[in-house]
C-alpha cells in the first residue's frame, strides 16, 4: 500500500536515506522544474507531519516513517518495534488518522483520536 501523500511521486525521484529517514526529490532529466518543486513541497509537508507525529506519539511516528518513508515490510516493522501484527495494524490505522487530521485540519474520520 502506498501512502496517499507520496502516491504521485515516482519512485525514481525519491532519495530515501534509511539512516536518517529523510526524503528529497532528485533532479530528474527532462522534468519540468515546477513539477519537481511542487513534488518537493508535498514531500516536505509529509516529512514535517511525520516528524510532528513522532513528537506527539513516538510509536505512531516510527510506524509511519518505517512503512511509508523507509518502505519496510510490516513484518520488519513489527519485529523492530517488538509488537504483534495486530498491534501494528491497530496503531497504523490510528497513526494514519492522526496524519490525516494534521494534514487536512479535520478531525479523525472514525472519531478515535
Amino acid at each position: 500500500m502506498k501512502s496517499k501523500a507520496n502516491s504521485d511521486v515516482p519512485r525514481d525521484l525519491l532519495d530515501q536515506s534509511k539512516n536518517i529517514g529523510k526524503i528529497k526529490i532528485l533532479k530528474y532529466d527532462g522534468a519540468d522544474p515546477k513539477v519537481i518543486e511542487t513534488l518537493q513541497a508535498k514531500v516536505d509537508r509529509t516529512e514535517f507531519i511525520i516528524t510532528l507525529i513522532e513528537e506527539i506519539d513516538t510509536l505512531f511516528g516510527k510506524i509511519l516513517r518505517l512503512r511509508y518513508v523507509n518502505r519496510w515490510t510490516v513484518d520488519e516493522i513489527a519485529s523492530e518495534l517488538a509488537i504483534a501484527r495486530r498491534t501494528y495494524d491497530r496503531d497504523r490505522k490510528k497513526a494514519l488518522n492522526l496524519f490525516r487530521e494534521l494534514s487536512t485540519g479535520e478531525g479523525a474520520a472514525d472519531g478515535t483520536l
